[in-house]
């Protein structure tokens, strides 16, 4: 009985399986059909939702980065929140990447607060702040286009952090 309330309340499940071409890679060279190799990435992702929190979980594991082979990353993390009142949900988020390489400090954490004022169902205001810290060797940067500091690049060893936000409105 206690095994099937723990299923029933897991929301969410899933596997994804990608594979990305070689001629879609950046290591690509048409003038050199064989410079790169093609791709795959597999991740796996679950959440459990209880009455006033969540937990969620993922891992995720690509292998020839960027057409680069022998060169495989890995990345795990953690996202919960808690219903506080009825109108504030507190989120946070941890995600650390390991790319083994050859590299040793090339590695980076990511971890993200934020709180949502919800308004309806389908509606909700949210703030969320996150920085990504980037190992010495190591120069990512999670804010693609959006907003922050150092949107435009990184150097390594650096640590972006930015903030967002916005309404959100689901279906």
């Amino acid at each position: 009985d206690h095994q099937l309330r723990i299923y029933a309340a897991l929301q969410k499940a899933g596997v994804a399986f990608e594979n990305h071409g070689k001629g879609l890679e950046p290591a690509y060279n048409p003038a050199f059909p064989d410079s790169s190799e093609s791709s795959t990435g597999i991740r796996a992702m679950a959440r459990y939702q209880g009455e006033k929190f969540s937990l969620g979980g993922l891992l995720q594991t690509v292998s020839n980065v960027g057409g680069v082979q022998d060169v495989s990353s890995m990345v795990w993390g953690l996202g919960a929140d808690y219903l506080v009142t009825p109108e504030w949900d507190l989120k946070g988020q941890f995600y650390m990447l390991d790319p083994n390489t050859d590299v040793d400090s090339d590695g980076a954490t990511m971890v993200v607060a934020g709180i949502d004022y919800i308004l309806s169902e389908q509606a909700r205001l949210y703030f969320a702040y996150a920085t990504m810290m980037n190992d010495d060797g190591s120069a990512r940067n999670p804010f693609g286009g959006g907003h922050g500091q150092s949107i435009g690049g990184v150097a390594a060893g650096e640590s972006p952090y930015g903030a967002s936000v916005g309404l959100y409105i689901g279906w």
